[in-house]
């Protein structure tokens, strides 16, 4: 197979990490994402920083992003966030979970929190902290945006009250 197949249930690029996935197709791909970031990034400066942030975490694990399914979900959720969500400050901390998963942190002030992690498969378990009375935590799933809940609570735990 020498393309990428487009999928609505699996959503945008995600054949780049399957054995179908031709030469011809992976080269796309990368050149598609790389046009993506640098359209994402001419956005704002920040945004930038959250994507230089994950390429380094690859490269602490040893991991090529470009052909591993987990760094390419990752790359796909960030591109999906809206930009105003990832300038400096509000990006969030980015780490490995020994499960593969990539874990996204958001911390607030006092002690508002939250903390997503994204499988390969586009699982988003999530949870947070508002307040000390005031926790949400849950499971939803990335198809190429964000859930609406997900955003709302990266706004509450990252907007001064």
């Amino acid at each position: 197979m020498t393309a990428l197949a487009q999928s609505s249930i699996t959503g945008f690029m995600t054949g780049l990490g399957q054995s179908s996935a031709g030469e011809h197709g992976k080269r796309i791909t990368r050149i598609t994402f790389d046009a993506l970031g640098f359209v994402k990034a001419g956005s704002t400066a920040g945004s930038t920083l959250v994507f230089n942030d994950l390429i380094a975490l690859a490269d602490e694990a040893g991991i090529d992003p470009n052909t591993s399914p987990i760094f390419n979900v990752a790359r796909r959720f960030l591109l999906a966030f809206p930009s105003h969500l990832l300038v400096a400050g509000l990006a969030p901390e980015l780490a490995l979970d020994d499960d593969g998963e990539i874990v996204f942190d958001w911390a607030g002030s006092g002690d508002r929190m939250l903390t997503v992690s994204l499988s390969d498969t586009g699982k988003l378990s999530y949870a947070a902290r508002l307040s000390a009375w005031d926790k949400e935590h849950g499971t939803k799933r990335f198809v190429d945006s964000i859930p609406k809940p997900i955003l709302e609570l990266v706004q509450k735990v990252t907007t001064d009250v």
